[in-house]
């Protein structure tokens, strides 16, 4: 997919065995992109954060934005390392990924999955992986669709310990608000880093 939009979430039940009204939904990150270029919308609900709301991403690197802008400016960039809000992109591995198990294929959505899932004596963990030649430039999983050829849509993790179930999902579409195509492009050419 050369361009479109990410969407991730985070659904937390705190009592999964009994009142799944004690849940909450926590949206992490929107990630428009053009071929390997972002810019992450970060949700805020209140100005207390400190974070800016905005981030342009390219060749692991970022920079903060406090507003989307057509005409072109100089951005200070930073290494993606030090990215603490958002979406924060880490290449680590699955913990126990090498006990996994494959599970039944399932359907939702319209959308057939491949599951395997991670158990420990902490979490079981079900990983959800929808096979497609699509090619994102973000993964949740990147070993995970390397060794199943796929793009991993969802994770959900029973925390035994805590007795709470929390599933982290990312959905995929395409298109772009003009406005955050036109800061893309005028990012991409003209932008000097730290």
């Amino acid at each position: 997919m050369k361009s479109g939009c990410i969407k991730l979430e985070v659904f937390v039940y705190n009592d999964p065995g009994g009142d799944l009204y004690d849940s909450y939904q926590l949206p992490i990150s929107t990630l428009y992109f053009l071929d390997d270029e972002f810019i992450e919308q970060v949700p805020i609900t209140n100005n207390t954060t400190g974070f800016p709301p905005f981030a342009y991403i390219r060749d692991r690197m970022f920079a903060p934005l406090n507003t989307l802008v057509k005409k072109k400016e100089l951005l200070d960039f930073y290494p993606l390392s030090r990215k603490n809000f958002g979406a924060v992109f880490v290449n680590m591995p699955v913990p126990n990924y090498d006990i996994r198990r494959e599970l039944p294929d399932t359907c939702f959505n319209g959308y057939n999955y491949k599951r395997i899932r991670v158990a420990s004596n902490e979490e079981y963990s079900v990983f959800y992986i929808h096979q497609t030649d699509t090619i994102l430039p973000f993964s949740l999983g990147y070993q995970v669709e390397k060794d199943y050829g796929g793009i991993l849509n969802r994770i959900d993790t029973y925390e035994i310990k805590n007795d709470r179930f929390i599933s982290l999902r990312m959905y995929v579409s395409k298109g772009i608000p003009e406005m955050v195509y036109s800061s893309l492009k005028n990012y991409a050419h003209g932008s000097s880093g730290k």
